[in-house]
Formats: structure tokens, C-alpha cells, sequence
């Protein structure tokens, strides 16, 4: 009786997190994840936005859409939009003093002060 219990096979449980990769996700109904199937009911205004465990309308941007906090769905996998480096101060006393190659200096790490 013990080596029939152990021959049949359970479905590993669904974990309750939203696969990063759905909806394009190729696992399937292989995949441990939660892939949603039902309309979210608070959508616009969901707090989860990608994490939620319900189905959002596509943006119309897909990956080139450069808000973080999207609520819509993606498609395709977006390219996270960095933060414009904070422009240095002057601080140093080199920065002080005036570039030797301006206006023409292509450096962006360039100490040297550019009105």
C-alpha cells in the first residue's frame, strides 16, 4: 500500500507571487507561480501594480513605457529608466578653476569648472 501512495504524483502548489515573466511567461501550467486570469476590480487605482494578483489592461507603451510605478501590464520586459546623475557642486578648489578645453570638453567627469 506504501508504494502506491508514493507513485502518484502531486501538483506542487501555486506560490501566492505573481510570475515576473507572465504574461509571456513559457512554463505554463508548469510554472510554481501565480499567473493571473481574472480582471483586477480595483484597477486604476490597484497599490500592487505589478505584483498584483490580477489581470491589468496593457500599456499602450509596452517596454518603452519609462514610468516605475506603471499600473498597467507589460508585454515585454521594460528597460529600467536610471536617474539623471545629480550634478556635482562645485566643491573642489580645481572646479573652481576653468576648463582648459571648454566649451569643446567631452568629459563628463571633467573637474574643471564649465559655465
Amino acid at each position: 500500500a506504501e508504494m502506491s501512495e508514493l507513485s502518484v504524483v502531486q501538483k506542487p502548489e501555486k506560490l501566492l507571487e505573481r510570475c515576473k515573466y507572465w504574461p509571456a511567461c513559457k512554463n505554463g501550467d508548469e510554472c510554481a507561480y501565480h499567473h493571473p486570469v481574472s480582471p483586477c476590480k480595483a484597477f486604476p487605482n490597484c497599490k500592487f501594480a505589478e505584483k498584483c494578483l490580477f489581470v491589468h489592461p496593457n500599456c499602450k507603451y509596452d517596454a518603452k513605457c519609462t514610468k516605475p510605478d506603471c499600473p498597467f501590464t507589460h508585454m515585454s520586459r521594460r528597460i529600467p529608466v536610471l536617474p539623471p546623475k545629480p550634478v556635482a557642486t562645485p566643491a573642489s578648489p580645481s572646479s573652481s578653476q576653468l576648463c582648459r578645453y571648454f566649451p569643446a570638453c567631452k568629459k563628463m567627469e571633467c573637474p574643471f569648472y564649465h559655465p
